[in-house]
């Protein structure tokens, strides 16, 4: 994770670029974030040219972990009540 001033962009590095492979680095301007691919930005060897709003893709992300970690505690916590409804009729059965 990158921190730039009071910026903090986590996602500087990590995600790449489809064109070039080259990672995403953290760019600000009138104090808003952004991030570019760096295989335009600094090796001139890539076209995409454009700008990802920070904000914007940080969200989208946030979303989707939530989304899986949620997908997960479903399945974990069915297994776990399964598990306690075993032990319960066991109990029972005693």
């Amino acid at each position: 994770m990158i921190t730039t001033g009071k910026d903090v962009f986590p996602l500087s590095g990590i995600f790449k670029c489809s064109l070039c492979e080259y990672a995403f680095s953290s760019y600000s301007r009138n104090k808003k974030r952004y991030y570019r691919c760096t295989g335009y930005s600094k090796k001139k060897i890539c076209n995409a040219s454009s700008v990802i709003d920070a904000d914007k893709i940080e969200d989208i992300i946030k979303e989707e972990v939530i989304a899986g970690f949620k997908h997960y505690a479903i399945s974990y916590n069915s297994i776990i009540n399964k598990e306690k409804f075993k032990s319960i009729n066991v109990d029972l059965e005693k």
